[in-house]
């Protein structure tokens, strides 16, 4: 059920990206959906967690920072003010791309291991966007 939420919701901002939100600052648009995911998610964080257990160290929060700046905002402002550019189509098999890359990052840089599924999946993810392409 929550899979399903985020990604109609991510649905929601690349259709808002690509019709809507065309002649906005990349800039704004990344801070204002940032913001709405981080009001969207608080309650649910809020409910499930206990927040009594954080302790932040500075190396911690050097890190949320690090994660919340330059691996989020900088890639959402590059991928959107980008994503204009080009087919809502190759728009979409990019974006299929982005879980087969995560595998693939936690599998050669953080050594988890991959079970027979996981890669079932990544072909099955690529060859669909392979497949789509070619039509």
């Amino acid at each position: 059920m929550i899979a399903a939420l985020g990604a109609a919701f991510y649905a929601v901002i690349v259709i808002l990206n690509k019709k809507l939100m065309t002649d906005v600052d990349p800039v704004f648009k990344t801070m204002f959906q940032l913001l709405v995911a981080a009001v969207i998610t608080m309650p649910y964080v809020l409910a499930t967690e206990d927040l009594s257990a954080l302790v932040f160290t500075p190396k911690k929060i050097a890190l949320l920072l690090f994660l919340g700046i330059v691996m989020t905002a900088f890639t959402y402002i590059f991928y959107f003010s980008n994503v204009v550019r080009i087919p809502t189509k190759t728009a979409a098999i990019f974006s299929y791309g982005d879980p087969v890359v995560a595998v693939i990052v936690s599998v050669l840089f953080l050594h988890e291991p991959i079970s027979i599924y996981g890669i079932i999946g990544a072909v099955l993810v690529i060859g669909s966007a392979v497949f789509s392409e070619l039509e």
